[in-house]
């Protein structure tokens, strides 16, 4: 009877393509009919959820409007991280937390793959969590020999460097076959790499015995009309050619 509005906005909404997706497309329905007091806001990973998942929307005329954002450039990725890292520098009355090339380097590598805040985030978190334990591993030998007056090259500089950086990048980006692969014992490994190994020289052996068939049952050329000479006179003509200068040099000798 009022004239409010409700806005619903759901984050993640391909999580709810399943069942034939009913839910979906009730919801879609309400906020598509007549009159309805309902704004429908959904959030998906997937570009083209409406059209490849939710099909009949279309027919029914409740086909909602795409908006699509665009992935973070390197330079708004490292602007988020440098925003995070001041606001946090403030916060414990620190100069510098992270190198400036270590931000620009996590910034890169995330838009080249893909562009998501979220991973630039989560790169400077492991980052931090590499630099606090290295940090607790320095305290520790410092404990353990209090009179060594030698301080690591890294003491005075920034906490989370570029070495901290480039591991939490390869621990976040790295297959996860290539984690299995690397978590398997040593004789399973030596296993796999014995079967790679073998099929890779049968598969060499097997192109080799084609090339060879290739070369074996391939016709010889033939003289044609025009006058050309096929590839075998070719050949026979430049061996009587030889033969013939072979025997003059040995009858001037």
């Amino acid at each position: 009877e009022s004239d409010q509005m409700f806005v619903v906005m759901l984050d993640e909404i391909d999580q709810l393509l399943r069942n034939g997706n009913d839910v979906l497309h009730l919801l879609y329905a309400w906020a598509a009919a007549p009159g309805s007091r309902l704004i429908l806001i959904g959030i998906a990973n997937a570009l083209d959820l409406t059209e490849r998942f939710l099909p009949r929307l279309r027919i029914r005329g409740a086909m909602p409007q795409s908006i699509t954002f665009p992935p973070y450039s390197a330079e708004e990725l490292a602007a988020i991280l440098s925003q995070r890292v001041s606001s946090a520098s403030s916060e414990l009355s620190v100069c510098e937390i992270f190198e400036a090339n270590a931000i620009t380097f996590c910034a890169k590598k995330v838009a080249a793959a893909s562009g998501d805040a979220r991973r630039a985030l989560q790169v400077g978190s492991l980052a931090v969590d590499r630099a606090l334990e290295e940090l607790r591993q320095t305290a520790q030998l410092r404990q353990v020999a209090p009179n060594a007056e030698a301080l690591p090259s890294w003491w005075h500089k920034a906490a989370v460097r570029f070495e901290h950086v480039s591991l939490a990048l390869s621990a976040t980006f790295k297959s996860q076959v290539v984690s299995l692969l690397a978590s398997l014992p040593q004789h399973q490994q030596l296993l796999l790499c014995s079967m790679v190994l073998r099929g890779r020289r049968a598969h060499a052996v097997s192109e080799a015995h084609a090339a060879h068939f290739k070369l074996t049952t391939a016709a010889p050329a033939t003289t044609n009309a025009s006058g050309k000479m096929s590839h075998s006179n070719v050949a026979h003509n430049k061996s009587q050619s030889k033969h013939s200068a072979t025997h003059s040099q040995s009858c001037s000798l």
